[in-house]
């Protein structure tokens, strides 16, 4: 009964420390996140890169979003892609189609989309219009 009590104030004073901005990524995604949930990684990732609750930094972005897709996570996997292929802070297409692959045979649909152009024109990847 104490602990569902303090759970409840804990979950309480997050809720009005969340309405007054900036604080519920940083706690709510980045315990969990820190403590290698690749699904809290993927979506403090998103609060860096959109400046939602933080300050925008691509950089902490693209970090949060290679763990996650490290451990799997074929939607962090497909950001990542998309970041290498010069959407955000480096540029490595061939690094980018290794993601857009881990993420395609997931089932991620613009994974298979992104990783058919680079067959298609030879980016990253070698050039196979059969493939």
């Amino acid at each position: 009964m104490k602990r569902e009590i303090a759970v409840l104030a804990v979950v309480a004073v997050l809720t009005v420390l969340a309405m007054c901005g900036g604080f519920l990524p940083r706690v709510v995604w980045g315990v969990p996140a820190m403590l290698g949930s690749a699904a809290a990684q993927y979506r403090l990732g998103n609060y860096w890169a959109f400046g939602e609750g933080v300050e925008h930094d691509c950089t902490a972005a693209a970090r949060w979003w290679r763990k996650a897709a490290e451990q799997g996570n074929a939607r962090a996997q497909f950001i990542l892609g998309s970041v290498l292929d010069g959407y955000g802070v480096n540029e490595d297409r061939r690094e980018a189609a290794n993601w857009w692959r881990k993420a395609a045979e997931q089932g991620d649909a613009e994974a298979q989309y992104n990783l058919g152009v680079c067959y298609d024109i030879g980016s990253g990847v070698e050039k196979d219009m059969e493939g």
